[in-house]
């Protein structure tokens, strides 16, 4: 259950949650909230976290996986830029790859273990193993700060189906196909995959997409609004 909400604009509350982990450590009872300047609701309270807020209020449980650092959606799963700079920016100690092709592939599971460093816990399994892993009363993940992989925003939404929660989702890289339209430099996506993001940020799910720490994130209203400006004509 959350005991302390760190509420601030834009990445502040995360940063902060981020720089205290670095000196006591992982912080499974406190969670971050990014306030957006909306109009207030009926009653003059913020608007768009307010429901979170209401049902840590109302004694509901907010929890976060335990030892996930940060849930990725990235066709490439295991990179340059995964290795070098998102596991270094999170302090990661594990990657957890959620995906069934690679799962079922021993050679491409050898290839990818070649990359990993070795101060680092890899393991790779399917989506249902890994959402009894990380669901709640679960083992949780493989090292006390993980990133967890996935392939595309299909398999992130199974993962929320299969009862994990998902308090944050990363979009790095998903690559063009028909049908789909460019959100970002590095991420494409189709009707049905802002259909299913909205409907994870409706849960809770804090959705942006950059493809490196550096990068400034895009949220998921304007994610949205880039794939309806650009949609693909049928």
């Amino acid at each position: 259950m959350v005991g302390v909400v760190v509420a601030s604009h834009g990445k502040l509350a995360e940063e902060l949650i981020r720089t205290a982990e670095g000196v006591v450590g992982p912080l499974e009872s406190v969670a971050g909230v990014a306030v957006s300047a909306t109009e207030p609701d009926s009653r003059g309270r913020p608007q768009g976290h307010w429901p979170c807020l209401a049902r840590i209020a109302e004694g509901d449980e907010v929890t976060v996986p335990a030892g996930i650092a940060l849930v990725r959606i990235d066709n490439r799963l295991v990179h340059g830029q995964v290795l070098e700079a998102w596991v270094p920016a999170l302090s990661a100690q594990g990657i957890l790859v959620a995906d069934d092709e690679v799962a079922a592939n021993p050679l491409a599971r050898a290839a990818m273990s070649l990359a990993i460093p070795k101060k680092i816990a890899f393991h790779v399994a399917p989506i249902a193993e890994v959402a009894a892993m990380l669901r709640p009363g679960g083992p949780g993940a493989p090292a006390p700060r993980t990133l967890v992989l996935v392939r595309n925003v299909r398999d992130a939404a199974a993962l929320r189906e299969q009862g994990v929660p998902l308090p944050h989702l990363n979009l790095g890289n998903v690559h063009f196909s028909e049908g789909r339209a460019q959100v970002t430099p590095t991420v494409y996506l189709d009707a049905a995959e802002i259909e299913a993001l909205e409907q994870l940020g409706a849960t809770g799910t804090e959705i942006e997409a950059r493809a490196v720490p550096a990068e400034t994130p895009v949220t998921l209203p304007a994610i949205a609004e880039r794939f309806r400006a650009g949609e693909p004509r049928k």
